[in-house]
């Protein structure tokens, strides 16, 4: 109890010590909430075109077309969620910094594109010179 006390002594009760740790922190928020009302409109917009191409496709190839128009976007946007929460772990796993997020996951995306086509590019001379493993993948 007594130390409750005496940390109650040393803590600054002025005005304006409040009034600073108050505006800095309204800073704060006041960029994160525009990040997020930013991140909330390119995400509104991209849903919007993309519901509107798929009324394109629907109108303009039929309604198979539309449907399975549709059925794909859902699919992809569903992995990309879960891609975002493997990246959330795999950052906090290895306890990766929000300054190195970006520059990581560009890594990240040049390693997958180069790899796939690596081994796209080897599965595909594999194939052409090894007819039999046809099977296996069948």
């Amino acid at each position: 109890l007594e130390q409750i006390g005496k940390a109650a002594e040393e803590t600054p009760t002025e005005p304006a010590g409040s009034a600073a740790v108050i505006s800095g922190s309204q800073g704060v928020l006041d960029r994160l909430w525009q990040n997020q009302r930013q991140s909330m409109t390119v995400l509104f917009a991209g849903i919007v075109f993309a519901m509107l191409f798929g009324t394109y496709v629907t109108l303009s190839m039929g309604p198979v077309a539309g449907a399975e128009w549709f059925a794909c976007y859902v699919i992809e946007y569903s992995l990309s969620v879960d891609n975002l929460f493997v990246f959330i772990v795999i950052f906090d796993y290895f306890k990766v910094t929000g300054e190195r997020q970006s520059q990581v996951l560009n890594y990240g995306v040049a390693g997958a594109v180069i790899l796939r086509f690596l081994f796209v590019y080897l599965g595909a001379q594999l194939l052409q010179r090894f007819d039999f493993l046809i099977l296996a993948f069948s």
